[in-house]
């Protein structure tokens, strides 16, 4: 096995490395697979029948020898080497993360370092259980502009700092034929699953401590939401499935604690037709 460790942040590898920063990668590939005869994504969806996407799978390529790459650093560096690696169709690469901080990733897919191990990871995985432990497939989840979340995305009120507002959410939510809201929320999150379908969807309650009136009384979780009538209304319970859609006039876009520049006005954020060969 050829093991290349990928510490983001550190050295000549920026905390979010792109395409220039990790082309090495794609030479180690021609060295160990000239030759890769596995559709890729785009061949797949092109053809007559696109297979359903069920438990994730061992990726088929048979290289000359594996090769694991070791992100060490925060998430948002996981989800850009996972990008890279979609975008290129290096699926097959195995991937370990060993976070440098609290990592939700981690927490998504049970990633749980050896206590008896030397220098365990304090937030998921150490170095010898990155470079010892067996693949163990995930769903990747992606967006609709080609980047792959491993963590959560976040969607709120535009111009917050924090996981939510009071009904400053405004549109609608689907996840595959399901509502989540369509009129006001506090916020949404949508996290990766270890497994089928891929991503479960969840309404975030409101910030903390708020209080109305003359005697303060303490406000509930659903006081602010409300359907697309006005209609008062209670937090949806989260909901699992393969894809989610929102939109609305404006809402903050966070992807594993990266924002958008600008808010976005709709997203699509659904699982990739491959999967990611994670070693947990």
């Amino acid at each position: 096995m050829r093991i290349l460790t990928l510490r983001c942040g550190v050295g000549d590898m920026p905390l979010l490395p792109g395409r220039r920063d990790l082309a090495f990668l794609d030479d180690v590939a021609k060295q160990v697979l000239p030759h890769d005869d596995v559709p890729t994504p785009d061949e797949i969806a092109k053809g007559k029948e696109v297979p359903h996407l069920g438990a994730p799978q061992l990726a088929p390529q048979r290289p000359s020898k594996a090769v694991r790459v070791i992100v060490v650093g925060p998430d948002a560096s996981l989800a850009a080497v996972a990008t890279h690696l979609m975008r290129r169709n290096l699926l097959w690469f195995e991937v370990a993360h060993v976070p440098t901080a609290p990592s939700p990733a981690a927490r998504n897919w049970g990633l749980v370092g050896d206590s008896d191990s030397a220098g365990a990871g304090e937030f998921g995985l150490s170095m010898a259980d990155a470079e010892t432990r067996p693949v163990r497939p995930v769903p990747l989840i992606r967006d609709d502009t080609g980047q792959a979340i491993v963590g959560f995305a976040l969607l709120t009120e535009p111009g917050i700092e924090g996981t939510s507002s009071r009904g400053g959410l405004r549109g609608e939510v689907w996840v595959d034929s399901g509502e989540l809201f369509s009129g006001v929320s506090h916020g949404v999150q949508v996290r990766a699953l270890p497994d089928a379908p891929g991503l479960v969807a969840a309404e975030l309650p409101p910030p903390p401590g708020q209080r109305r009136g003359l005697f303060r009384t303490k406000l509930s979780d659903d006081d602010g939401l409300a359907d697309m009538a006005g209609n008062p209304r209670t937090l949806h319970e989260p909901l699992t499935g393969r894809a989610v859609q929102a939109g609305g006039p404006g809402f903050r876009y966070v992807r594993d604690g990266v924002e958008t520049k600008k808010p976005r006005e709709k997203t699509t954020i659904y699982r990739h037709l491959l999967d990611l060969q994670l070693v947990r």
